[in-house]
């Protein structure tokens, strides 16, 4: 889980703290969609945040575990003795620590700092670097989410032309190479649950019972009397447990065999769209399949999470094209245009489209989504929505890399009569 190295000591306290706050926090780490919406009282709020003691020294923490160079593990105590149980604190807190380094980031961008924004652009990847190997299909989904939030920051720097080019060729040495860690991220994740779910079979494969009960004494032993209930008399306890163990060898067999193919198609480099049969054909089984432990098996629905993390490279790559899109018209004046080599679309093997001028830019908030339009260039592509037509959201599902060139004037507040 660590990969033999010894994990930040600072970095559980600091999870633990982000955790709990986090409803407070939420409220300073909106989407960069939502900022440009803000009225100018919000937007004053916001720095008063930024300049308030609290927020200086817990920035200051995160700075320090960014700096370390040390992995960002949780080393909290497990509750019992399953290797599976351990809380969800410290993805949350990455997440936040991503937000706030995208709301430093900006807010330093829009003061014309340049020195600051690179600063903290640097800080933002190392705790990257730092986090990314981070075990599980949920780690992993964590960071790909936060990926995404270092992609829009990227477009706003972009929008926002405090940087120079030497800034910009310095961020697309910081992508190179994210690729092919993506996908290892992917592929470990399957080894961490696979071992996860094997030592839960190694330790509940006599005793089948305690798997479905809690720590909770009380609760426990209610649940075993509701059991022994449904099952009858102690001989049919005796065949009924029997059967469900020796079924369960013959699904945990089925179990490695099925997550071995899933770790052979994530070690390979092709993306999807080059392997959609073989996609389609582990979709099939995946849908089929019965679960492992039904109470435990929930960390990957494989299919989204192969998407998930085939929509994180598609948008690494509209990023590498759009600092060399930009690159190319500061230094000949030309007008933003795709280069003719210019990567696909990972999941659809779609070319990527450029939109100039007045773009849309999708959000979603409060279970809807809407758009705004804004001046600038945008690339964008497909992404999810090919492959799973039932989701709910369609264009927030797409593919965007959204540069605002303009500075939208802060909506006002209605007076009041």
């Amino acid at each position: 889980m660590n990969g033999g190295e010894a994990p930040n000591a600072e970095f559980p306290k600091l999870a633990d703290k982000l955790y709990e706050e986090k409803e407070s926090l939420n409220r300073w780490t909106s989407d960069v969609v939502s900022d440009l919406l803000d009225s100018s009282e919000q937007r004053a709020e916001r720095r008063a945040f930024l300049d308030s003691k609290e927020a200086r020294e817990l920035f200051s923490a995160i700075d320090r575990l960014a700096a370390s160079g040390q992995p960002l593990r949780y080393a909290g105590k497990p509750k019992g003795i399953l290797m599976l149980e351990y809380g969800i604190n410290p993805f949350s807190a990455l997440r936040i620590m991503t937000r706030l380094y995208q709301l430093r980031i900006l807010n330093a961008a829009e003061q014309g700092d340049r020195n600051e924004t690179m600063r903290l652009l640097r800080l933002f990847h190392r705790i990257r670097e730092a986090a990314e190997p981070n075990g599980n299909v949920l780690g992993a989904l964590i960071g790909f989410s936060c990926e995404q939030i270092r992609f829009e920051t990227i477009a706003r720097l972009i929008g926002l032309n405090v940087l120079t080019d030497g800034d910009l060729e310095e961020i697309l040495s910081m992508l190179r190479g994210l690729e092919q860690k993506f996908r290892l991220s992917a592929a470990n994740a399957i080894r961490l649950e696979t071992a996860f779910q094997t030592n839960t079979w190694e330790t509940f494969g006599y005793n089948w019972l305690d798997i479905w009960f809690t720590h909770d004494p009380e609760e426990s032993l209610q649940q075993k009397k509701s059991f022994r209930a449904f099952a009858g008399k102690t001989p049919m306890n005796h065949l009924f447990l029997t059967g469900l163990r020796l079924g369960n060898r013959r699904r945990l067999g089925e179990y490695l065999r099925k997550q071995r193919r899933y770790l052979e198609y994530l070690s390979s480099p092709q993306e999807l769209f080059r392997r959609r049969a073989e996609f389609e054909t582990l979709k099939r089984e995946f849908k089929q399949s019965r679960p492992f432990f039904p109470y435990l098996e929930l960390f990957s629905d494989w299919p989204k999470f192969v998407c998930q993390m085939e929509f994180t490279v598609t948008g690494l790559r509209i990023c590498h094209t759009a600092l060399e899109m930009e690159l190319r018209h500061r230094r000949t004046g030309i007008p933003h245009v795709l280069p003719p080599d210019a990567p696909k679309d990972s999941l659809n093997g779609t070319p990527f489209e450029l939109h100039s001028g007045r773009i849309r830019v999708w959000h979603r908030k409060r279970e809807r989504e809407f758009s705004r339009e804004f001046s600038g260039w945008q690339l964008h592509s497909p992404g999810k929505r090919p492959f799973f037509p039932e989701e709910k959201y369609r264009k927030t599902n797409e593919a965007y890399f959204n540069v605002i060139t303009d500075r939208p004037v802060p909506r006002q507040r209605k007076k009041q009569p």
